[in-house]
C-alpha cells in the first residue's frame, strides 16, 4: 500500500530522571537573548537572540532580520531560555517584516509558532533546505506573498498551517522533494494559482492543502490534480494522488470512500482526510486499536485508532517493550527511559533490556539496573564496565570516599568508585580498616598509615584500645590509643623489660 505521507517529522527531547519529553506544539519558542529593549507596556520591541550556533536573529524598527550561517536551534530540546512571547512580532497588530537572510539552512521546529505580528511578505532564502515542522504554524498575521526560492527540498508537518495571511500565488520550487502533512493546511488567503513544479515526485494528500483557496493550478509534474479537486478550497473525491505514474488517471467513487481502481482499500498506518494520522482496517479508521503500527517511516504509537504524538514512555509490542517518544519507537536509542506508570527502563537499541543487570547512566547521574528496571530500593556496590560503585536509594553516590561492603568483601570507595589502586586505612561507620589493594585485609596485624598518622592494626582493624609497642618493617613503636605517639619521648615498660623511646620510636 502506498503511504499518504513520505515523511513525518518528530521532535524528541532529551530524556532524564525526573524530567519528561516534549512535542512541539504551537506557540511561540524560547531563544538564548542577548539584548533586548522594552516600551511602556513591557513588549519587547528591539532586541537580539542566539537562534543558532551561528544564526542570530536581530529586532529593529520593526524589522526582525535573521542571519548568520547554517542551521538553527532544535528548540523543542533547548529549554529553559527566555520566550519570544513578549516580543513584538507576537503580538497581534505588531506589524513586524520578518527578513531570512542566505546563509540559513534550516529553520528549526516551532521557531516562530503563534507569532502573529509578522506582516508583508515572507521570502525564505535559497540556502534553506528544509522548514521543519510547525515552524511558522500560526503565524496568520503574514499579509503578502509567500516566495520559497530554488534549494528548498522539504517543507515539515504543519510548516505554515494556519498562515491565512498570504496572499497572491505559491509557486513550489523546482528543488522542492517533500512536502509533509497539514504544510499548508487552513492558509485560506491565497489569490492566486497554485504551481506544482516538474520534478516534484511525492505526494499531494488533502491535509496539504485544506482550505487553500487558489484560483487554479499550474501543474508541471505528472502529479494527476486540478482545481476540481478543491471543494471550499479543500482537496476533496481523490484520497491522494501520486506523482510519476499514469495509473493514478483511473478512479471510482462508490459512496463516500475513495478508490482508484485495482488499488486495494488501505490497512495500516494512514494519513486521513482531517492532517491527522489513523489506523485503518480496509479502509475505515479502526478506533479499537491501540498499540504500535508501523509505516515507511517507522514504528508510531496509536490510541484508539489514532496516531498519538503526545506519548513519551514505554510499550509492549509482541512480548517486547519499546521506548517511545513523540510517538515514535526509537531504535536508535541505547540509556535511559523513563515511563510514568512502570517507572525507568534500560534500554538498548530501542528495546527494555531485561537481562540486564548493573549500572546504568544518563545525564542526571548513574543509576543500578535489575532485570532492566532502575532499583531505586539497592543500597550497596553494583558493577559495570567502568568499575564497581557504591550505590545509595539506587544512585551512584559519588559524594561517597570510606568503606562499604559486598559479597566479595569490604572494600575503599573514593568518590563512589572502588578504589583497586588504594593501599593504607580507612574508615566507615563501624571504625578504621587496613586496606590492600583496595580491599580491607582482615588478616593483617601490624602498622599501617593514612594522612592522619600510623595505626595499630589488629585482624584488619585499627584497635584504639590498643596501648603498648608495635613494630614493622621500619622498627618498634609506642603506640597510644591505637595510634604511634611520635610526641613521646621517655622510658616505656613492655614484657617484663623497660624500653628508651625517642620521637615515639624504640631506641
Amino acid at each position: 500500500m502506498k503511504r499518504i505521507c513520505k515523511k513525518i517529522v518528530t521532535v524528541l527531547a532529551a530524556v532524564s530522571i525526573g524530567t519528561s519529553v516534549l512535542i512541539a506544539a504551537p506557540q511561540c519558542v524560547h531563544a538564548e537573548t542577548v539584548r533586548t529593549e522594552w516600551n511602556s507596556d513591557g513588549i519587547i520591541t528591539q532586541g537580539s537572540w542566539k537562534v543558532g550556533r551561528n544564526v542570530t536573529a536581530t529586532l529593529k524598527d520593526h524589522v526582525l532580520t535573521v542571519s548568520g550561517s547554517g542551521p538553527m536551534y532544535d528548540y523543542t530540546t533547548k529549554r529553559n531560555l527566555p520566550s519570544f512571547k513578549n516580543t513584538l512580532f507576537a503580538r497581534e497588530g505588531g506589524n513586524v517584516q520578518l527578513i531570512i537572510e542566505d546563509g540559513i539552512t534550516l529553520i528549526a521546529p516551532s521557531l516562530f509558532s503563534g507569532c502573529i505580528g509578522f506582516t508583508g511578505n515572507l521570502e525564505i532564502p535559497g540556502s534553506v533546505k528544509e522548514i521543519q515542522s510547525n515552524a511558522f504554524n500560526g503565524c496568520s498575521g503574514f499579509s503578502g506573498q509567500l516566495i520559497l526560492h530554488e534549494g528548498l527540498e522539504e517543507i515539515g508537518w504543519s510548516a505554515f498551517h494556519s498562515c491565512s495571511g498570504f496572499t497572491g500565488r505559491l509557486r513550489l520550487p523546482e528543488s522542492l522533494k517533500y512536502i509533509n502533512a497539514g504544510a499548508f493546511f487552513q492558509c485560506s488567503g491565497f489569490t492566486g494559482e497554485l504551481v506544482i513544479p516538474s520534478n516534484f515526485e511525492g505526494f499531494i494528500y488533502r491535509s496539504h492543502f485544506f482550505h487553500c483557496n487558489f484560483t487554479g493550478i499550474k501543474n508541471n509534474s505528472n502529479c494527476n490534480v486540478s482545481i476540481e479537486d478543491f471543494i471550499d478550497g479543500a482537496m476533496s473525491g481523490r484520497e491522494y494522488v501520486y506523482a510519476g505514474t499514469d495509473e493514478v488517471t483511473k478512479w471510482v467513487y462508490p459512496g463516500e470512500r475513495v478508490v482508484r481502481r485495482g488499488y486495494q482499500l488501505p490497512s495500516g498506518l494512514d494519513c486521513g482526510e482531517d492532517g491527522q494520522w489513523h489506523y485503518y482496517t480496509e479502509g475505515e479508521i479502526d478506533t479499537t486499536f491501540t498499540g504500535l503500527a508501523e509505516n515507511e517511516n517507522g514504528w508510531w504509537y496509536v490510541q484508539n485508532g489514532t496516531l498519538d504524538f503526545s506519548k513519551n514512555g514505554v510499550v509492549e509490542n509482541n512480548g517486547a517493550w519499546w521506548c517511545v517518544a513523540s510517538g515514535k519507537v526509537m531504535f536508535d536509542y541505547s540509556g535511559l527511559w523513563y515511563d510514568e506508570n512502570s517507572g525507568w527502563w534500560k534500554i538498548t537499541g530501542g528495546a527494555v533490556d531485561f537481562g540486564y543487570n548493573g549500572v546504568a547512566e544518563n545525564e542526571t547521574g548513574w543509576w543500578k539496573v535489575t532485570g532492566g528496571a532502575v532499583d531505586f530500593g539497592y543500597n550497596g556496590l553494583a558493577e559495570n564496565e567502568n568499575g564497581w560503585w557504591k550505590i545509595t536509594n539506587g544512585a551512584v553516590d559519588f559524594g561517597y570516599n570510606g568503606v562499604d561492603a559486598n559479597e566479595y568483601g569490604w572494600w575503599k570507595i573514593t568518590n563512589g568508585a572502588v578504589d583497586f589502586d588504594y593501599n593504607g586505612v580507612a574508615a566507615n561507620e563501624y571504625g578504621w580498616w587496613k586496606i590492600t589493594g583496595g580491599a580491607v585485609d582482615f588478616s593483617y596485624n601490624g602498622l599501617a598509615e593514612n594522612e592522619n598518622g600510623w595505626w595499630k592494626i589488629t585482624g584488619g582493624a585499627v584497635d584504639f584500645d590498643y596501648t603498648g609497642l608495635a613494630s614493622n618493617e621500619n622498627g618498634t613503636w609506642y603506640v597510644v590509643g591505637g595510634k604511634i605517639d611520635f610526641s613521646y619521648t621517655g622510658t616505656v615498660k613492655a614484657n617484663g623489660k623497660t624500653v628508651k623511646v625517642v620521637g615515639g620510636k624504640v631506641i
